[in-house]
């Protein structure tokens, strides 16, 4: 039997969106879907164990990967902080290409490690959110809550909008 194009389709990984399962915790998030993980930085997949965060797209989904012990030790600011550093991180793949919105090295302001252009990035789009709405984890989905925040959306995560906003 042949089957129409338009119909397979949806069997491939990165053409339809699943909602996440209903233990699983996870969201979408401005279309992306985003699966976190607490674990232990040394089983961070694809990730050196000196971070306290990793992101590793697969197929439709980004995976975070949280050190547990960083997370659980960590002050409200450091908790949001990192999940919305690597949720930027997400959407600089997913929603910019990779362009890393049009950062070089202006991420140096917040130290060395964030002169690269997607760590610089995904910092300053932490920072934007937390500008935005506060210490607030159930907007980014986290343990599968719903918050009322409006994510920024990655586009508008400029070195000109850092800038201006004194970030």
């Amino acid at each position: 039997m042949k089957w129409p194009l338009a119909l397979l389709a949806p069997l491939f990984g990165g053409c339809f969106l699943l909602p996440p399962a209903e233990r699983e915790n996870g969201t979408v998030l401005l279309g992306v879907r985003i699966h976190y993980v607490m674990t232990s930085a040394a089983a961070f997949d694809f990730c050196p164990a000196d971070r306290v965060g990793c992101s590793v797209p697969l197929g439709s989904v980004c995976f975070v990967q949280i050190d547990r012990a960083y997370f659980e030790k960590g002050t409200p600011w450091q908790k949001v902080n990192v999940v919305a550093h690597e949720v930027g991180h997400c959407l600089n793949l997913r929603r910019l290409g990779l362009s890393s919105g049009g950062f070089h090295d202006e991420g140096k302001r917040w130290g060395r490690y964030y002169a690269d252009p997607s760590e610089g990035f995904a910092e300053a789009y932490a920072r934007t959110y937390i500008r935005r709405c506060g210490l607030d984890l159930d907007s980014l989905g986290w343990m599968n809550r719903r918050g009322s925040c409006a994510l920024p959306d990655p586009k508008s995560v400029t070195p000109t909008s850092v800038e201006s906003l004194g970030l």
